[in-house]
């Protein structure tokens, strides 16, 4: 088992100079200030909303040296006031609460679901107390309380013993306490900026395992690939049904493998789940809606008579806020998502689905929206999440286009808390197309302002250079290569049989040539 706190990771050298966004962030300053007394510290409730114009609010806080404590309550509101209750049952919001210096550096913060809570020994100073969230609010706000426990500073012996302490022990001559009792909004420039498209730049080495045996048996292998220069990090992908996180539970042991592989080779961990036909049977008995694809359950973006979706959002969320936390605690900076799926986590809008009862492209699309509602929630400043825009299709009639419209509604223009993905990339083409008709109205897709990754169509021997090219023209932050392409010759299978001694000097040729391009 991994420690609980781990050490940090080396960082991705960035490709590209990172975009600092300055945001106007509400500053509401609360002086507190506290005079000589023996109790144990001074409260205060501070309350407000978040909006999606305003997610933030920071207030100022002086305090002497002792034990600092905040707790943060808050719930999703519409803009009518009242309780948005379905969207925080499909995807809670999360909040963040920190103590930060001065200057920006963090002293303490804790991110989730309702409440929040900091608590630790701090040095008298002055400090800035942040409320945030990147949940996707649109026309809806966190209401939020905050209660606020502020050390005091001890008394001062006086020789003399007064029984009755009364308003002359504050020997204040001018009794004005309306600066804290009511904080004066202050627009405080804040600047937020984010380095995850650095922590992912370069080449990711992809595996799919579904046991700690899997991932033993070619942890030599693995480990040859994470130690080539350009290298970024080791992405281990795995079936939902697998590694699954149920009750209590917080780990699992492939996620502590893989995660001890990586950081034993000084390099990144991702990790991805497919959900699909690899959907735990426990959301399908909780009433998830579903299909059959040969004699496999496979969920469904809509109700039907066998089922909800409401059922498998609400699972789908949980696991992933599970992943998600797993990702924080273990320095993990892409959390991979799935869609519904069928075989992979990619997009599948193929004959099965299209032929279920209840299928129309309008309610097809709402059902992905809500899961990019669920990514988007989890997305913060310390973790990206990805989903591939790729899949079975019909997706290039503006299927997949919709849903990268509807990222880039939730985060923003080039946001690098969401990469969308396309895993079709080979020498000639990064969607997997059967024809470059389709993989052109695919490509319209990287005209619009998403961050990207691109990942090998298969596990074999390429033409290298032209490969890499395309992941350079797509103005992708990294690329995927499967673990095979770095070793086995011959191939895995007599289908993919194309790799060689050379073509394995040429992709390490290629991966450094592009990791030189993250500095």
């Amino acid at each position: 088992m991994p420690p609980s706190t781990p050490p940090a990771r080396p960082r991705a050298r960035t490709r590209r100079a990172l975009v600092g966004v300055l945001t106007l962030l509400t500053a509401v300053v609360a002086s507190l200030l506290v005079g000589a007394s023996s109790s144990p510290g001074w409260s205060a409730d501070l309350s407000g909303r978040l909006t999606s114009q305003n997610p933030s609010r920071t207030y100022d806080v002086d305090t002497p040296a002792g034990t600092l404590a905040a707790r943060v309550d808050f719930e999703l509101r519409r803009d009518s006031g009242r309780l948005a209750r379905r969207a925080a049952r499909v995807a809670p919001p999360t909040l963040t609460v920190s103590l930060r210096r001065p200057d920006g550096s963090v002293v303490m913060s804790d991110s989730g679901t309702s409440p929040v809570r900091i608590s630790g020994r701090v040095a008298a100073g002055s400090y800035r107390l942040v409320v945030r969230t990147s949940y996707p609010l649109r026309d809806r706000y966190l209401a939020y309380t905050a209660d606020l426990t502020v050390p005091t500073a001890s008394a001062t012996p006086t020789p003399t013993p007064t029984p009755t302490p009364t308003a002359t022990a504050t020997p204040t001559p001018t009794p004005t306490p309306t600066a804290t009792a009511t904080p004066t909004p202050t627009p405080t420039p804040t600047p937020v900026t984010t380095d995850l498209a650095q922590e992912s730049c370069g080449t990711w080495v992809l595996y799919q395992v579904s046991s700690v045996t899997d991932l033993e048996r070619l942890r030599p292998r693995i480990e040859a690939a994470l130690a080539l220069p350009g290298v970024v990090g080791f992405s281990v992908r795995f079936p939902w049904d697998a590694v699954d996180l149920t009750g209590t539970q917080t780990t699992h042991p492939v996620l502590d493998l893989a995660d001890e592989i990586a950081r034993s080779a000084g390099k990144a961990l991702s990790i991805r789940f497919m959900a699909g036909a690899h959907t735990p049977a426990r959301v399908f008995d909780a009433g998830a809606a579903s299909y059959l694809v040969d004699g496999a359950r496979v969920p469904l973006p809509w109700d039907s008579t066998t089922g909800t979706n409401d059922v498998f959002l609400r699972e789908y969320a949980a696991y992933a806020r599970k992943l998600a936390a797993w990702s924080r605690a273990h320095d993990v900076h892409l959390l991979h998502l799935s869609w519904y799926g069928l075989d992979w986590a990619e997009l599948n809008h193929g004959a099965e689905v299209r032929a279920a009862a209840g299928y129309t492209q309008t309610a097809w699309l709402q059902g992905h929206r809500e899961l990019i509602d669920v990514a988007a929630s989890l997305a913060s400043a310390s973790l990206a999440v990805e989903l591939p825009l790729s899949g079975y299709g019909p997706l290039s009639g503006g299927q997949s286009a919709a849903l990268a419209d509807h990222v880039v509604s939730l985060v923003g223009a080039d946001s690098d808390r969401f990469f969308v993905q396309a895993n079709g990339w080979d020498e000639t083409r990064e969607w997997g197309s059967p024809d470059m008709t389709v993989e052109g109205q695919f490509d319209r897709i990287w005209s619009k302002p998403v961050e990207r990754g691109l990942q090998m169509i298969q596990p074999d021997g390429y033409d290298w250079a032209p490969v890499f090219d395309r992941l350079r023209t797509t103005g992708a932050t990294y690329g995927e290569v499967y673990l095979p392409s770095f070793w086995q010759v011959p191939g895995p299978t007599p289908a993919y049989d194309n790799n060689t001694e050379a073509r394995i000097a040429q992709l390490e040729k290629e991966i450094a040539a592009f990791g030189a391009t993250c500095s």
